[in-house]
This record gives C-alpha cells, sequence and structure tokens, in this order.
C-alpha cells in the first residue's frame, strides 16, 4: 500500500526553456556568426603577430629573414586593428541604430 501511494506521487519538474528560442531571428543568428567570426580572426591576427615575432627574434642578423619577418608583424598589425575597427564600426552602427544592446554574445548550448 506504501509503495503505490509513493510512486503515485506526483513531483512538478519545471524544464528549462528551449535554448533555441534566443535565435528565432534572422538578427540573433547573424549576431551570432559576426562574434565567432570576430573571435576567429582576432584569434588568428594574434597567432600571426606571436609568429612574426618569434621569427623576428630568430632571424640571427640575417638581413632577407629580418625583413620578411617585419613585413609579416607590420602585416599581423594591420590585420588587427582591421578587425578591432570593423568591430567597432558595427557597434557604432548598432548604437545609432537604436539597438538595445550589442549583438548576442552566446553560442547557444546544445
Amino acid at each position: 500500500m506504501f509503495i503505490k501511494n509513493a510512486c503515485a506521487a506526483t513531483i512538478p519538474v519545471k524544464l528549462p526553456d528551449d535554448p533555441l528560442s534566443r535565435y528565432d531571428t534572422l538578427g540573433s543568428v547573424l549576431g551570432v556568426v559576426m562574434n565567432f567570426t570576430f573571435y576567429i580572426a582576432l584569434a588568428v591576427a594574434l597567432a600571426f603577430g606571436i609568429i612574426s615575432g618569434i621569427k623576428l627574434a630568430s632571424s640571427q642578423g640575417d638581413k632577407l629573414a629580418l625583413q620578411t619577418a617585419r613585413k609579416s608583424l607590420m602585416w599581423s598589425i594591420i590585420g588587427f586593428i582591421v578587425v578591432i575597427g570593423f568591430r567597432s564600426i558595427i557597434e557604432v552602427i548598432l548604437g545609432l541604430l537604436g539597438s538595445s544592446g550589442t549583438v548576442p554574445t552566446t553560442i547557444p548550448g546544445f
């Protein structure tokens, strides 16, 4: 008799909201894609900067290697500035258009 009552008891369970409900508009999906692209481009620019610095340090007085490493470092710095500049321009445009905040910064968890 006790077992029937224990098994028949209902426990209210609150299910979580649909994790994809935040991404039901094109703008929110593009925001996630834009953030993903931004962070990948930022990581690539920093990686090329580090690699160029290593090449610069290990050129050992070789004029051609030194010149190549300096050019590579210059272009990685330019790439970093361009990536940050594009992100800043997008944030300014979103602010002028009256966006309630920045683009969504979270990627949905599955």
